[in-house]
């Protein structure tokens, strides 16, 4: 039996590729007989061979757990890189979506506008088309009918010299007015003329123009925070038939001797315009009520008010909205 162990021994030695299994089952048989015998010596080189294979064994399946683990946990992160590779690409795909719609309905939004500021600018022109016949068909129809009859009256050959002269001037002073408007309907309907500036202007030499040959000094002052702000045709062309309104009153009721004229554009887009005479004012039995109230109507059509307030004579203001 030792001669049997020692050659196992040897053999164990000589072939470490020995399954651990039969290397352990055989150390098992020895330590049973060595125990048996009570052979010491042997027994305990048994069991410290048993030890040491039972170590290796251990120690090759820790290696191998851990190899093992490795390979699961670079397989787990290989995992884990292509889940976050694809959810960041349908997070791209996502951001590609959302700019795509947005851009599309940016465009139909722009689109939209367009449309919209098209369709207000033909509404606006049609309005104003509407309101330029109106006034033609009211002011210039009823300028016309009176040089008609004026000439009618002239052609009356019993009338006498004065009379005569006095119709032909009366024809004149119509027709001079009539031009007048025309030429203001002319001007509202010229987009040229859309600023601030341009009805500023344009009221000031009307002004200048309305009041020669009389005992009324005129003083214009004007603060435009930005002149060249635009002005669309109805609601310029209302402020300045106000406008001329006021300067009609003055000069026909009033019994001024000054008149001062402001225009001021203030820094929220808004358009003051003043006209303030050192005359009677208004009186009890206002004379010129239905001027009041055109002015008032004027106003109230492009979203403005017309006041009046009697102090030192009469001012007349009118504010509107630009924008």
């Amino acid at each position: 039996a030792n001669s049997a162990f020692k050659e196992g021994v040897r053999l164990l030695t000589k072939r470490p590729d020995i399954n651990s299994y039969f290397s352990i089952e055989f150390l098992n048989k020895a330590i049973v007989f060595f125990s048996e015998s009570k052979q010491d010596l042997l027994l305990q080189d048994c069991i410290y061979k048993k030890m040491m294979i039972l170590d290796k064994v251990q120690a090759d399946y820790n290696v191998q757990i851990n190899e093992v683990m490795e390979a699961a946990l670079k397989n787990e992160t290989q995992l884990l890189n292509l889940r976050i590779a694809n959810e960041a690409r349908k997070v791209k795909l996502d951001q590609y979506k959302i700019i795509a719609l947005s851009t599309l309905l940016v465009s139909v939004l722009l689109i939209f506008l367009l449309y919209r500021n098209r369709l207000l600018k033909k509404l606006e022109l049609a309005k104003l088309q509407h309101n330029i016949q109106q006034d033609l068909h009211d002011e210039l129809g009823g300028s016309l009918s009176i040089i008609r009859i004026l000439s009618d009256l002239m052609s009356n050959k019993k009338l006498p010299p004065e009379e005569i002269a006095n119709l032909s001037q009366k024809i004149s002073g119509t027709a001079s007015e009539a031009a007048q408007k025309m030429n203001t309907l002319i001007w509202a309907l010229n987009t040229d003329n859309d600023s601030i500036a341009n009805l500023c202007e344009y009221s000031r030499q009307y002004a200048v123009s309305f009041f020669e040959g009389t005992a009324i000094q005129i003083h214009f002052e004007e603060k435009l925070f930005q002149p060249d702000t635009t002005i669309h045709g109805t609601a310029r062309k209302n402020i300045f038939l106000c406008f001329k309104e006021a300067l009609n009153n003055v000069l026909k009721h009033a019994h001024a001797t000054r008149v001062e004229i402001g225009f001021e554009m203030t820094a929220n887009q808004r358009l003051i315009v003043s006209v303030q005479d050192n005359g009677n004012g208004l009186q009890s039995n206002n004379q010129f009520g239905n001027g009041l109230k055109n002015m008032q109507q004027r106003m109230q059509a492009i979203n403005g008010t017309a006041t009046f307030s009697s102090s030192n004579g009469l001012l007349v203001r009118f504010e509107c909205a630009i924008a």
